[in-house]
C-alpha cells in the first residue's frame, strides 16, 4: 500500500499493486531460498530511497 502511494504523490500515473502469497524460507525449498536471498538483497537497495521520499 505504501509503495503505490509513494508512486502516486511522485506523478506516476496509473499505478496498480497485486498482492500474492509466495514461499519464502529454506521450507520451500531451493526456490524458497533463492527468493528469500533475492528480496533481502531487494530491499535493502531499495531502503535508502524509500525512506528518503517520506
Amino acid at each position: 500500500k505504501r509503495l503505490p502511494d509513494m508512486l502516486s504523490r511522485e506523478g506516476f500515473i496509473n499505478v496498480h499493486s497485486e498482492t500474492r502469497a509466495l514461499p519464502v524460507g529454506a521450507w520451500a525449498g531451493a526456490d524458497g531460498t533463492e527468493l528469500r536471498d533475492n528480496l533481502a538483497t531487494v530491499y535493502s537497495a531499495m531502503r535508502g530511497p524509500i525512506f528518503e521520499a517520506e
